[in-house]
């Protein structure tokens, strides 16, 4: 589906590379597609270039171009060496991140599932600053109106700034429950 959609982008626009998304999201530039995509369950982002298209389309359509396996296969493994993975026996490994692919898999897999699993993951931890905030997203997320109480309220209030009225428990708790629709909503655009 993300070739038509990239075979489809390059047909109307003059870039020499577009970025695809899980969801099948287009973008001109990668920098623009990784941000959407970290607000996505699935992060991958597949990028193609001009030039992938324009050489499939001067190849003759009754034949498929003979690809050099043991080629792709030697160019992967400089790849994957490059990014940090060894291998031991079998398995490319990478002793910090705890990554790794089979060694047949890095054979057989197809150009776009390669670049996939050769995407890092970024994971983000939150600085000292940001923990207070950590914990009251994470007391908000499971914040219940029918068995906090007063001071239950209060304390993600103050930590996410959330405007109310006043400090009254039933005008904290309206906050709260705006916010975490507020929130919910985020999530799921």
């Amino acid at each position: 589906m993300s070739k038509d959609k990239a075979a489809d982008y390059f047909s109307r626009h003059q870039s020499d590379e577009c970025h695809i998304t899980s969801d099948n999201r287009v973008f001109h530039s990668k920098g623009t597609a990784d941000g959407f995509a970290n607000g996505l369950k699935d992060k991958a982002v597949v990028s193609y270039t001009r030039e992938q298209f324009e050489s499939k389309a001067e190849a003759p359509t009754d034949e498929a171009p003979e690809v050099d396996k043991e080629l792709r296969f030697k160019n992967r493994v400089e790849r994957l060496i490059a990014l940090g993975l060894e291998r031991i026996e079998d398995v490319f490994t990478n002793a910090e991140t705890g990554a790794s692919i089979n060694a047949a898999d890095v054979y057989e897999i197809t150009d776009e599932e390669f670049e996939i699993s050769v995407t890092p993951v970024v994971v983000i931890e939150p600085s000292k600053e940001d923990a207070p905030k950590v914990l009251a997203l994470e007391s908000l997320k499971n914040f219940d109106a029918s068995t906090a109480t007063y001071e239950d309220a209060k304390a993600p209030v103050k930590a996410l700034a959330i405007e109310s009225p006043s400090q009254f428990k039933v005008d904290l708790f309206a906050a709260i429950e705006a916010q975490k629709v507020i929130i919910n909503t985020e999530v799921q655009e």
